[in-house]
């Protein structure tokens, strides 16, 4: 069959589901340099320059291999997704569709990466949900954001409108020095990030422990708040509030407070 030649018909028949009223149905279209389809065991099989689309989302491939029964396309090969968040890419993935014949998700893995304007994420496995524009990411997540900032952990949570969850000893970092935590949440509008339980940060010489921290990226501050202890050569201090700006080098520290001078050790 020729690239031009699109798989359409086939696809509309074989599903046998007839879709709510209030949701008709949507063509599925899958283009290919070679094209196979088995109407008995309701499998449609795509090779060289695969490109399937619902009108809506388009997923691109090297290889695809529908099961039209289970509403499940396998993936593999260069795979490419053009989400609202960016442009995915992965080594393999799996397609579901919805009844009516829409993409209801990807789930890739392998080397997968996603593009959404200046900001790259790296991990091991993503799912992507049209739908609900929501994006989950986990294994080795790695978020880089221009000019320097970096955030890692285990796990991430994004869907648009809301803000960006990272775990499992997500840390921020830029060239100025870094902080962490068990649970990040990032509000990129309002240009801050939360940070939650066991926080851990460190600005040059200054070391930082709390259970809660803000960072306000456009004042290059942040607020350390709840059992704040800092330590740094000779000293150590503990306050109820400590608001460090990491660029200046200034500290401010709040509510009851108390500091320890140390004898220095010579050599």
């Amino acid at each position: 069959m020729s690239r031009a030649a699109a798989l359409v018909v086939f696809l509309i028949c074989a599903t046998g589901v007839a879709p709510a009223a209030a949701a008709p149905p949507t063509t599925l279209e899958i283009t290919a340099d070679l094209l196979t389809a088995d109407t008995v065991k309701q499998i449609v099989e795509a090779r060289g320059r695969v490109r399937i689309s619902d009108g809506r989302a388009v997923v691109r491939a090297n290889v695809a291999i529908y099961r039209v029964k289970e509403r499940r396309i396998s993936l593999s090969g260069g795979v490419q997704f053009a989400t609202f968040e960016g442009d995915l890419t992965a080594q393999q993935a799996v397609a579901y569709v919805t009844r009516n014949r829409t993409l209801e998700s990807v789930e890739a893995s392998g080397n997968v990466e996603v593009e959404s304007g200046h900001r790259v994420l790296n991990a091991d496995h993503v799912v992507y949900t049209p739908a609900s524009r929501s994006l989950s990411a986990r294994g080795n997540v790695r978020v880089f954001a221009p000019p320097d900032m970096i955030a890692t952990g285990r796990e991430l949570f994004a869907k648009q409108g809301a803000v960006i969850v990272l775990t499992g000893r997500a840390r921020l970092q830029n060239r100025d020095g870094y902080l962490q935590g068990d649970r990040l949440e990032v509000d990129e509008k309002a240009e801050t990030a939360y940070l939650r339980d066991n926080v851990l940060g460190e600005f040059r010489d200054i070391k930082i422990t709390s259970d809660a921290a803000t960072l306000f990226a456009k004042e290059k501050k942040v607020v350390f708040r709840d059992r704040v202890k800092i330590t740094q050569p000779a000293r150590t201090m503990t306050a109820d509030r400590v608001t460090i700006f990491y660029e200046s080098r200034r500290m401010i520290a709040e509510g009851a407070t108390t500091i320890r001078i140390e004898e220095e050790q010579g050599p």
